[in-house]
């Protein structure tokens, strides 16, 4: 009988996580998940698949380190908290925002903007659900290594899809609202740091298919050789197509993104790895030059040269900046910055319309204020601390590790110029890479269980 319930919970989690997965990709397919209609669909979905994971967590046993979410989890909560007090109208009315004054009739809230508060939340709850979910799910390698390898393939196959439709001028899915390369996503630059994580997908799944040299030049030529044609060309060929869309989308903060995390990737893994074979890294960087080379002419160096209309960008960072210094604890709304920041708008940045402060810190802050803000992202830092550990301990998957870690570095480095992760389909998947990173970064002795 016990025996019968094992297999039932495994299989229910099984279904669970691919679920989630499946959820996620729709969403990316969907605009990226930047519809109020696909992210509202895919948060109830994943709170319905959270039902049955809480279930089996009733039930199996859990991994002693996930105790050690306590804290992390207790900030998000506080911030989560805020943002919807943000939303009601029962706080002080000196804490109103000032743009309430222009509607004295309404009981005044602290945001500018309280129904965006909600979806706001929502958002921010759904991540912290997947992440959940994939943390449960991927604490076994094989099935960390498995999503790694199965989103891989699918962003391989986006990248495919976005330069059949940019060359060909026939886009299913974006239609009339297609411009640049940008595949389903509304934005080429947040289809950017998607090609830039699949880019370190196939790389990761390509060193997982590598054996440690011998010591010896034929040893290293002969391991290179069978990795590559038992199936390594694959993920080579994966990252061919993910780093040429990646440059073809002409997003230079994206280009730069990648090839940091590309760098943190290769880096990390071979922290006190000598053994491995360089035929790997060489391989590597040809790679990446021939992505290069093939997609130059596309226009991508032309804009590094060049400046554009969204460097106004820069002209408004220290107007966000006022705005968070006139309100420093309080912030003006989560979701609320277009309505609230259209009175900061400098004249040389009034042509266009700043629904984005093009920089998710400044934004964050903007919106939540410094205390609520500093709060989200000393939780995440906590949970990346914890997979850089994983790194220095040289423990469990490598890989899945390195992989992680990387993302964080490549969205890190993008969210400073530019919104990605504020792309609905793309932070669930960041939120699933964070999970699958931090149940494989512990020692396999800290992986038993207790109820």
């Amino acid at each position: 009988m016990g025996q019968i319930l094992e297999k039932l919970l495994n299989l229910s989690q099984k279904t669970v996580v691919w679920l989630v997965f499946l959820v996620m990709a729709l969403s990316v397919l969907a605009f990226g998940g930047n519809r109020p209609v696909v992210w509202t669909l895919m948060a109830l979905a994943v709170v319905l698949l959270l039902s049955v994971q809480l279930l089996i967590d009733a039930t199996k046993a859990r991994p002693i380190p996930f105790n050690r979410l306590w804290l992390p989890g207790l900030l998000l909560l506080m911030t989560l908290i805020w943002a919807m007090l943000q939303a009601w109208t029962g706080l002080p009315a000196e804490w109103s925002h000032p743009v309430w004054a222009t509607v004295p009739s309404e009981t005044g809230t602290v945001s500018a903007d309280p129904s965006a508060a909600t979806h706001g939340v929502l958002r921010l709850a759904c991540y912290a659900l997947i992440f959940w979910i994939a943390l449960r799910a991927t604490a076994d390698r094989v099935t960390a290594h498995l999503f790694l390898k199965l989103f891989a393939l699918f962003s391989t196959l986006l990248a495919l899809f976005g330069m059949y439709a940019w060359m060909t001028g026939n886009n299913v899915i974006l239609g009339d609202q297609a411009r640049e390369l940008s595949a389903s996503f509304v934005n080429r630059n947040s289809y950017a740091t998607f090609a830039a994580f699949g880019l370190l997908a196939n790389l990761a799944a390509y060193s997982m298919q590598q054996r440690r040299s011998g010591g010896t030049a034929k040893a290293a030529l002969r391991n290179f050789l069978e990795g590559f044609f038992s199936g390594g060309w694959i993920w080579a060929f994966g990252m061919l197509v993910c780093a040429g869309a990646l440059m073809m989308t002409q997003s230079r903060a994206g280009g730069a993104a990648g090839l940091i995390g590309l760098l943190s990737f290769v880096a990390i893994y071979r922290i006190g790895d000598g053994a491995r074979s360089w035929l790997g890294l060489a391989f590597l960087a040809l790679v990446g030059v021939l992505a290069i080379g093939a997609t130059a002419g596309g226009g991508f160096l032309d804009r590094v040269l060049t400046t554009s209309g969204e460097d106004a960008r820069f002209a408004i960072y220290p107007m966000v900046v006022q705005g968070i210094m006139d309100r420093p604890l309080l912030g003006h709304g989560l979701g609320a910055f277009e309505d609230a920041f259209r009175s900061y708008v400098p004249l040389e940045a009034a042509t266009g319309e700043w629904d984005m402060a093009h920089n998710s810190y400044l934004e964050n802050i903007f919106e939540l204020g410094m205390v609520a803000a500093g709060a989200f992202y000393i939780a995440l830092g906590l949970v990346v601390y914890q997979i850089w550990l994983g790194l220095r301990g040289r423990v469990r998957s490598r890989a899945v590790l390195a992989f992680s870690f990387a993302c964080v570095v490549t969205a890190a480095m993008h969210a400073a110029f530019d919104f990605s992760l504020q792309m609905p389909g793309l932070a669930a998947f960041f939120a699933f890479f964070l999970g699958m990173g931090y149940a494989q970064s512990f020692r396999e002795g800290e992986m038993s269980e207790q109820n």
